[in-house]
């Protein structure tokens, strides 16, 4: 006999996290909101995490299991994407947990707003639940394309992680995470919020956020390509923005000056901890991007003065020009 599909597929990828991977699993499978199923993605994990993820799958017929052989994060998103069953997805990293009522309450502002993305706020914690630092987040709102695009652009209210939120699946359509890179979601977020016509968020926190020295982003090895991966992401974010035509005038100078400020800096710090892995090519290829931003010709010797003319246009853009 068929079965009706679920309301929610709720997403989540693992790599030897045999330390944390229980907990994320009990907090979700004792939500308030039952009507999901969970696909458990095994990522080639060499520790206990598969058979922790058979456990479950074993406990609750909700949860699915999925085992493959390393390939990154990623494609493990795109992965759980396509094995899902149900109208929309949510995102929950193995390290990470959720409150009991999570689901509930983003569903319900979802439902109540007909909204195609509703998103929570999230607490940063270590590993003993120590409130780590209060990031600005957004409130009760309903944000239409254009302001939640331009919230996500900036990166401040609402950042680019792909958990905390369920999105409509059909948003993803002909859209991937790019396989193999790392700040996946820094690189295909926005794009997915850019095709939503209204974003509702809520200020109730929803999402335990578990910072770890071991996480793929704090291995020390992984900076280098983190930061050119950034600057990458970085230029095609403002690309993308300036032909989009949703950002108004005032917006765009400003994200043109922080977007430079941003390229610089992590160019800066690539020069200084990785000059041997720098190839001319990639220098090149920067100073492209900046000339694009920049919307005249940048060579090596402008970027320190770059760099200062750019603090001044920030603040007033800031201060006087921002609305």
């Amino acid at each position: 006999m068929e079965t009706t599909s679920p309301q929610l597929s709720v997403i989540v990828p693992a790599y030897n996290v045999e330390r944390f991977l229980d907990k994320c699993l009990h907090s979700i499978w004792k939500q308030t909101f039952t009507d999901f199923e969970v696909i458990l993605i095994n990522d080639g994990s060499t520790d206990n995490t598969l058979q922790i993820c058979r456990e479950w799958t074993g406990r609750d017929p909700r949860f699915r299991l999925i085992s493959q052989e390393n390939q990154g994060l990623a494609e493990t998103r795109n992965v759980g994407i396509r094995a899902s069953r149900a109208p929309r997805v949510m995102f929950v990293d193995s390290d990470d947990y959720l409150e009991h009522d999570a689901i509930q309450v983003l569903m319900n502002n979802m439902r109540r707003t007909s909204a195609d993305i509703s998103m929570g706020c999230y607490i940063v914690e270590d590993l003993q639940g120590k409130r780590l630092k209060n990031p600005a987040q957004l409130g009760d709102v309903c944000l239409t394309t254009r302001q939640a695009y331009v919230k996500i652009l900036f990166d401040r209210e609402v950042r680019s992680y792909a958990w905390a939120k369920i999105y409509t699946k059909a948003l993803f359509d002909g859209i991937e995470y790019p396989k193999g890179l790392l700040l996946e979601d820094y690189l295909t977020t926005y794009l997915v919020f850019r095709r939503a016509k209204l974003v509702v968020s809520t200020s109730k926190g929803i999402y335990h956020y578990v910072q770890q020295a071991t996480s793929i982003m704090n291995v020390g090895t992984n900076k280098i390509t983190r930061d050119k991966a950034f600057i990458e992401g970085v230029y095609h974010r403002f690309c993308d923005a300036e032909a989009s035509g949703l950002l108004n005038k005032r917006e765009l100078a400003l994200f043109r000056v922080k977007t430079l400020r941003r390229m610089l800096r992590t160019f800066f710090s690539l020069e200084r901890e990785a000059a041997n892995e720098f190839t001319q090519t990639q220098r090149q290829n920067y100073l492209a991007y900046l000339s694009h931003v920049y919307k005249r010709k940048v060579e090596s010797d402008d970027l320190k003065k770059i760099w200062r003319s750019t603090e001044p246009k920030k603040l007033l853009l800031t201060l006087f020009y921002w609305r």
